[in-house]
């Protein structure tokens, strides 16, 4: 998993242009009429890689974008016509400053690959931050399911309540939705002081970058890590018929006094060797999830150090834990000092 996330270095908002909308998805820029397709977009930013016709970020990515593997994308790009431009603002990248698709030291024949086939690469410096008129922001999210990556929705909407008595209430929403299951995932919390829409939506790309999420036919499961290391799991069974029907939903709940919101929240815990998590004062976000992996009725969850540490845990269906393998990195840091 961590080659499909982007690095919190650039924990940044990523571009979807042309005229957003709440629902569906914001199409990239279409060709002329009478023009062939000459613009494509390589978008590694939505936990996955997905190459699609035009320019700009879209906000929802379907299943037949999505590609696999560099052979993958190559065997794609092999169709485009000559003098095609691909657009890239690459998530990922070495100490050298590379851009990473899916494995270090590929850009190189990536480049030539594009070269020979006369397709110019465009690689984008800066994000250009999109957000819709009402301060919502969506976007694709590659999940995990048993039958392997899909693409889901997410949502962030701010929601203004104001009761019959005159108070209100701030909150931001955030909220997954899989079209194929109906399943329904939401969390809620208040405006934070200095509260900006853009600013929303980079903590909400923040949040996605830092979890898997993996989903049954019936159940969606969000896995994180916390800080100290441990696995906190949330699960919904939640079914909408549409993302607006969800959204509606939580928006009339919150609404209520006494309400909250649907979800079931489990906590992982395990024991480590001392100093299992030791960081260098430039590591930053780790721990962090590595994979989670579903087979019958048992979970495998593997969780990094940044020192190459892994505690692989094996968990049941009701996810509690079974057995933790844990893997030190015979090069970690020693006690005391930061050598890498």
């Amino acid at each position: 998993m961590d080659n499909m996330r982007f690095s919190s270095a650039f924990a940044v908002l990523a571009a979807v242009l042309g005229t957003g909308v709440l629902v569906g998805q914001t199409s990239a820029s279409p060709a002329l009429a009478g023009k062939a397709q000459t613009d494509y977009t390589l978008d590694d930013g939505i936990g996955g890689v997905a190459l699609y016709p035009g320019t700009g970020y879209r906000s929802f990515v379907e299943a037949e974008f999505l590609v696999s593997s560099l052979n993958d994308v190559e065997s794609r790009m092999s169709q485009l016509p000559r003098g095609a431009t691909l657009h890239w603002l690459p998530h990922h990248s070495d100490s050298l400053g590379n851009p990473i698709l899916f494995a270090r030291g590929q850009y190189e024949q990536f480049a030539r690959f594009c070269s020979d086939h006369g397709v110019q690469i465009l690689i984008e410096r800066t994000y250009r931050p999109h957000l819709n008129a009402d301060g919502s922001y969506a976007r694709t999210v590659v999940a995990l399911g048993d039958k392997g990556k899909t693409p889901i929705e997410f949502r962030s909407v701010p929601v203004h309540l104001a009761s019959n008595a005159g108070g209100t209430k701030d909150y931001i929403l955030r909220m997954l939705y899989d079209p194929k299951t109906e399943l329904f995932y939401v969390q809620n919390y208040g405006f934070y002081q200095g509260y900006a829409p853009g600013g929303a939506a980079n903590i909400a790309d923040q949040w996605l970058w830092s979890i898997i999420i993996y989903v049954r036919s019936d159940q969606m499961a969000i896995f994180s890590v916390t800080f100290d290391g441990n696995v906190s799991v949330i699960v919904t069974t939640k079914r909408e018929t549409s993302f607006d029907r969800g959204q509606a939903s939580a928006i009339h709940t919150l609404g209520r006094e006494t309400a909250t919101l649907f979800q079931k929240s489990m906590l992982v815990t395990y024991s480590i060797p001392a100093g299992f998590f030791k960081q260098c004062i430039t590591d930053i976000n780790m721990p962090r999830l590595q994979d989670v992996q579903r087979e019958t009725n048992q979970w495998q969850v593997t969780v990094a150090a940044q020192n190459g540490n892994l505690a692989i845990l094996s968990l049941n269906d009701s996810y509690n834990l079974i057995s933790t393998q844990i893997v030190v990195n015979p090069k970690a840091d020693s006690v005391g000092g930061c050598k890498r």
